[in-house]
Formats: C-alpha cells, sequence, structure tokens
C-alpha cells in the first residue's frame, strides 16, 4: 500500500478538520502526543462510534452500523507476496468492502465486511459472488 501512497494511522485520533469550500482541505490527527496534518485524497474512517466527523461534516442522521464479516485463509493464492487489494462495491460488499492479501509465500487471506442492515442474502453469498464474478484471478 505504502508503494501506491497510502498512510494508515493507527492508534490516532482527528482533533481538527479544515474545510474550504465544503471539500476537506486538511486533517489534523493526534498521534503519539504529536499533532500530524494530512493533506488527504480519501479518508477512511475507522474509529467506531467516535462521533468526530459527524459533529464536523455536520451530519445530522447518524446510522449506528452493525457490521459483519466472512472470510478465508488461502494457501494457492496468485498474488504477490505482501500484496494487498481493497474494492469497494455496493453490490458485492453493501455498506462495507472486500479484502483480499497475501500475507506470507504460503498464506493468503479474503475477506468481506458489511453492513449487516444492507443485506439481502447471508454475507457469505456476497464474498462468494465476488470472488466468482470480479476476483475470478485467483
Amino acid at each position: 500500500m505504502k508503494e501506491y501512497g497510502v498512510s494508515i494511522l493507527f492508534i490516532s485520533k482527528p482533533i481538527k478538520l479544515n474545510k474550504v469550500f465544503d471539500k476537506i482541505e486538511s486533517v489534523v490527527i493526534k498521534r503519539k502526543n504529536k499533532s500530524v496534518i494530512v493533506k488527504p485524497k480519501i479518508i477512511v474512517v475507522a474509529t467506531g462510534e467516535d462521533d468526530f466527523f459527524y459533529k464536523k461534516l455536520e451530519v445530522v442522521e447518524k446510522d449506528v452500523t452493525k457490521i459483519i464479516g466472512f472470510g478465508v485463509l488461502m494457501s494457492n493464492l496468485s498474488m504477490e507476496n505482501k500484496t494487498t487489494n481493497i474494492f469497494f462495491d455496493a453490490n458485492y460488499a453493501p455498506g462495507g468492502y472486500f479484502f483480499i492479501g497475501r500475507v506470507t509465500k504460503e498464506m493468503g487471506i479474503a475477506m468481506i465486511v458489511a453492513n449487516k442492515a444492507k443485506l439481502k442474502k447471508p454475507v457469505k453469498d456476497y464474498f462468494y459472488d465476488f470472488i466468482k464474478n470480479v476476483f475470478t484471478w485467483f
């Protein structure tokens, strides 16, 4: 992910949001007792029920989503070692995403995380539909 310019900030907390004409220009993050300014292209918030972004973006309807997931470990994955892919597709992962990665030479993982309220069938059916129709190369 680093090769493509993706940064993941673990154990961090947003403390200030700077907007210009309704666009997020930067976010000030508190991390290891330091303030870090991030100028993101895309923000994926995985903060649980922290409502910082709800308040700052003036979202009045707060839907606390219950997420569920399903995944498998694989031994014959035709991906480069230490590679990950994340896919956002409302048809195959309603309100969530599909993740696939090669962890070691011998081990890979594929999983779906979705919004339980948006599912019209069991989550594992979405997983296998994605594998069959979209991610056909493994």
